[in-house]
């Protein structure tokens, strides 16, 4: 079985704040922080949106797994956004 249960995305000043936090740490005391590396951000995202060029493509355009994560998936659900919305508007122009 897996260790890996849960991962929740937070700004690296909010991760250190919650760090020094004493009610925090009384009541999660069992779960440990720690940033994501660049390949767990990428699997997070494709698992999120799935395995396609179109994802890739986003994923590179948002500025690789460089960036946090909660800031990929905004700008990853952003641009799928947007192209549902082309995609729609390219259907009523036909």
């Amino acid at each position: 079985m897996s260790s890996f249960r849960c991962i929740i995305s937070a700004p690296c000043e909010a991760t250190e704040t919650l760090k020094n936090d004493a009610t925090y740490k009384k009541r999660f005391r069992f779960i440990t922080l720690c940033s994501l590396n660049d390949m767990q951000k990428k699997n997070v995202i494709l698992q999120r949106f799935g395995h396609s060029p179109f994802i890739e493509d986003a994923l590179a355009e948002s500025g690789g797994e460089t960036r946090e994560l909660h800031q990929l998936i905004e700008n990853i659900d952003y641009l799928q956004s947007l192209e549902r919305v082309k995609a729609k508007l390219e259907f009523t122009d036909a």
